[in-house]
C-alpha cells in the first residue's frame, strides 16, 4: 500500500487511488490474450465496485468521483483496442451514464462469467459498464471489430408478450437494430427520422502524434511547451500547475478563425468519437500523466487551411466550430463538426481528414445519394 507523510485524509486516499489506477493500467498495457483481458475486467471491476461502496460511506466524495471516471477510462481504453470506431460511435447511441454497479451484482456477475467463459474459447469481451463510451448491451462480443455481438441481461424474467414494450422494449429494439446496422450497413430506428446508412471509404488516415509526443514530452521536463505543426495550426502542452505558451506565430496571420481544442482527462462527449489518451502510440508516461489530469493539451487549427475549390468551411460565428460543404457530381454534401473534432481531438492531420471527406462525398454522389449530410453515424 502507498505510504503517504504530511498529507490530510482526503490527499493520502487520493495518493492510493492514484497508485490502484497505475497498476490497473500497467495490467492492461500487459494483456494481449482473451483470458487475460477477461481478468483485467474483474480487477477493474472489483475497484470500481469498492470505491462505490466507500463512496457510500460518505467520504472523500469528490476524490471518489474523480477515481471513478478515470477508473471507467480504463475500461474505454479497453474498448478502444478492440472495436472498430465506427462500431463504438454506434454503441455510444444511448443516454444515460454508467450505473452504480454494487446495485446491480446479480446482472454484472453475469456479465463477468459470460466474458470470462468466451475468453477460454479465446473470444474476446467487454463489459459496457465498466466503460463511458459503451452505452447499448451489457457485453459486447468482439468475433469481429466492427461486426460485436451484443448480450443483454436482465435481473428478473419477463413475459415475452410485453418484452418490446417500454423502456425494456426500447432498449432491446436499440440493441437489435445497432446489430443489424453493423452488420448491414444500413437499418431504420423507431426514434430516427431517416434510416441510419454506412458508406465505406478507402483512405487511410494519418496522425500527428509523433508531434504530440514531442510538444508533451517537453512540457513534462520543462513545464510548458508549444509547436507551429502547419500554418494556422499549432499543439501545446502544459503540466497542470503552469502557465501554458501561447504560439508567438498567431500573429503573422491575418483573418484568423482559431477552434481550440483541450485536452486531457475530462472528455465524457467525445469518449465515443476519437480514441482516447491511453490509446495514442506516444511514450506511457505522457499518456499517463493525460489520464490523470496532470498535463493538458491543447490544439489550435483554422479549419479553413484544407480550404481549395472543392471543400467549403462553414464558420460556426457563434463559437469556434466548423462544419464543412463538399462539393462532388453536381451536389454539395455537408460534413458535421465530427470531421473537425477528428483534427482536433483525434490529431488526424487535415489533408487526411479532407481526403476522406472528398472521398464520402463522391462515394455517396456515384451511389445516387444527393445532397446529404455525413458525420452523424
Amino acid at each position: 500500500m502507498h505510504k503517504t507523510t504530511n498529507m490530510n485524509d482526503d490527499e493520502a486516499f487520493a495518493a492510493e487511488a492514484k497508485e490502484i489506477r497505475s497498476g490497473l493500467l500497467l495490467g492492461l498495457e500487459e494483456a494481449s490474450s482473451a483470458p487475460e483481458l477477461a481478468e483485467f475486467q474483474v480487477r477493474l471491476k472489483d475497484e470500481i465496485v469498492r470505491a462505490e461502496e466507500r463512496r457510500n460511506e460518505g467520504r472523500h466524495r469528490l476524490e471518489l468521483k474523480e477515481h471513478l471516471f478515470r477508473l471507467r477510462l480504463l475500461g474505454d481504453s479497453l474498448a478502444w483496442r478492440l472495436l472498430h470506431p465506427h462500431a463504438i460511435r454506434n454503441l455510444a447511441k444511448n443516454d444515460g451514464r454508467p450505473p452504480v454497479l454494487c446495485d446491480r451484482r446479480p446482472e454484472v456477475e453475469k456479465c463477468m462469467a459470460t466474458v470470462r467463459q468466451l475468453s477460454t474459447e479465446g473470444i474476446p469481451a467487454i463489459v459496457a459498464d465498466l466503460t463511458h463510451c459503451l452505452r447499448i448491451g451489457d457485453v459486447v462480443i468482439v468475433r469481429h471489430p466492427e461486426m460485436p455481438d451484443i448480450v443483454e441481461f436482465k435481473a428478473t424474467l419477463r413475459d415475452d408478450r410485453y418484452r418490446h414494450q417500454g423502456r425494456t422494449g426500447r432498449q432491446l429494439h436499440r440493441m437489435q437494430k445497432t446489430v443489424e446496422y453493423l452488420n448491414r450497413g444500413s437499418t431504420e430506428f423507431r426514434d430516427e427520422q431517416a434510416p441510419r446508412l454506412s458508406i465505406e471509404i478507402d483512405v487511410p488516415p494519418e496522425y500527428d502524434f509523433l508531434q504530440v509526443q514531442s510538444v508533451a514530452a517537453t512540457a513534462i521536463r520543462d513545464g510548458a511547451s508549444v509547436q507551429m505543426l502547419r500554418p494556422r495550426q499549432w499543439v501545446g502542452a502544459c503540466r497542470l500547475e503552469c502557465n501554458p505558451i501561447f504560439p508567438a506565430e498567431v500573429h503573422q496571420f491575418t483573418d484568423l478563425h482559431l477552434c481550440v481544442g483541450f485536452l486531457s482527462d475530462a472528455l465524457p462527449d467525445l469518449l465515443h468519437e476519437v480514441p482516447p489518451p491511453l490509446n495514442w502510440p506516444i511514450n506511457l508516461d505522457v499518456r499517463r500523466a493525460l489520464m490523470e489530469g496532470e498535463l493538458v493539451i491543447f490544439h489550435i487549427i483554422d479549419p479553413r487551411l484544407i480550404e481549395d475549390g472543392r471543400i467549403r468551411v462553414l464558420l460556426d460565428q457563434r463559437g469556434s466550430g466548423a462544419s464543412f460543404e463538399v462539393r462532388a457530381g453536381g451536389d454539395a454534401f455537408q460534413c458535421s463538426e465530427y470531421f473537425l473534432r477528428q483534427i482536433l481531438y483525434g490529431f488526424q492531420s487535415p489533408e487526411s481528414v479532407a481526403e476522406a471527406m472528398i472521398a464520402l462525398a463522391v462515394k455517396a454522389s456515384n451511389l445516387g445519394i444527393h445532397a446529404t449530410a455525413f458525420g452523424r453515424g
